[in-house]
């Protein structure tokens, strides 16, 4: 709302200043052929309908990654680093003591990782953006008169219309799992209850890595055994904010005709081509939470797209002449264009479903 409130107060100030700037201009009554004389610039309030923003796969989730470190193999409850190509072993890993068997004598001997990824069961959200606030400046260039009433010309005008849309929601789909357990070799690592062993790039205990027998490519169900024995799939939660801001801006260019009913009363029809330019940014914020996990994990992933629409459209307004120069007008435009790419893929991904816009509009037609 508060861009729809900045979009009026602008355009009515430039009301105002064209009522005060011509008000001493007594107005040519009859069908003044002189007006033909003028080039016309407009500005006005125009908000877009027709649009929705489409979100699929909600829930959907990879592995956990970390950019900031880059490990080998990472997982949700430690990791494991290759520092050397070529190299047969490494003492650069991370465990939780939890996941480890230790011996009799009270030292690590062995200790297992897992990672999980939610997959979505195809959960979509979809939003109409209704009446979105945008503005348009333009200019008309006289043309002729066919008749005492009518007027024909030529027209061109750019407008913005922003999009945005926020949704939150909390969404089940599979839980998979993959496992890791490897031996420990070299120095003796002592078992400890809880807490975290995180190993010396340089020394120390070592894993070989001949046997981590890590497939990436293969995963499983996480399941869960009930009380009664029955043996059940453990869905996945996950907790997502998404967020989506769009751009529209269209240059448009074509023929206006101008009917006057009476000397004051004018109704206007344009027809003409279009090119709108669409920018988008996708972000979606999710984390992933099951009691399977030692601690949740979260996912924040951007996508950036745009795309150019090639069209045309068709107008239809009411303006009303307040004195010689200045007149006041509201109206309707259609628009049928192409349709933007999509950017589907098989994480959440958001597109903007353009349809065919229908653009209203007030706003101030001034003659210079």
């Amino acid at each position: 709302m508060k861009h729809s409130f900045r979009t009026i107060a602008g355009v009515a100030s430039l009301m105002a200043f064209a009522l005060t700037s011509h008000a001493q201009m007594p107005f040519q009554g009859g069908w003044a052929r002189g007006a033909n004389e003028y080039m016309e610039f407009f500005v006005s309030a125009k908000y877009l309908t027709g649009t929705k923003i489409q979100l699929h796969n909600l829930g959907e989730m990879g592995y956990v990654r970390d950019s900031s470190y880059a490990y080998t193999h990472l997982f949700n409850d430690g990791w494991i680093n290759v520092l050397f190509p070529g190299s047969d072993r490494t003492s650069a890993f991370s465990f939780r003591f939890e996941n480890a068997e230790g011996n009799d004598d009270g030292f690590v001997e062995s200790f297992s990782l897992s990672r999980y990824r939610s997959s979505s069961l195809g959960t979509a959200y979809e939003a109409e953006q209704d009446f979105v606030p945008g503005w348009e400046v333009g200019v008309r260039f006289p043309g002729w008169n066919p008749t005492p009433r009518m007027r024909i010309g030529l027209l061109a005008g750019l407008g913005v219309n922003a999009l945005e849309e926020d949704y939150s929601a909390t969404i089940e789909g599979e839980l998979f799992r993959q496992n890791l357990s490897v031996p420990v070799q070299g120095s003796e690592i002592t078992m400890a209850t809880s807490g975290y062993y995180v190993g010396s790039p340089s020394s120390g205990p070592y894993i070989l890595l001949s046997d981590l027998n890590f497939d990436p490519s293969t995963e499983e169900r996480v399941e869960q055994v009930l009380a009664n024995g029955e043996v059940v799939k453990v869905p996945s939660s996950v907790t997502g904010s998404y967020g989506l801001d769009g751009i529209l801006a269209t240059v448009r260019g074509g023929l206006y005709m101008d009917y006057s009913i009476t000397p004051r009363w004018v109704v206007q029809a344009g027809l003409g081509v279009s090119m709108t330019y669409l920018w988008s940014e996708f972000t979606s914020d999710q984390t992933l939470v099951s009691s399977t996990l030692a601690s949740a994990y979260q996912l924040i992933d951007t996508v950036r797209s745009d795309d150019y629409l090639i069209g045309g459209y068709g107008q239809l307004q009411l303006s009303y002449r307040l004195n010689e120069r200045t007149s006041l007008y509201a109206g309707a435009e259609f628009h049928a264009v192409t349709e933007p790419k999509s950017n589907k893929k098989e994480a959440t991904y958001a597109d903007i479903d353009i349809g065919s816009p229908l653009y209203y509009s007030v706003g101030v037609l001034i003659r210079y």
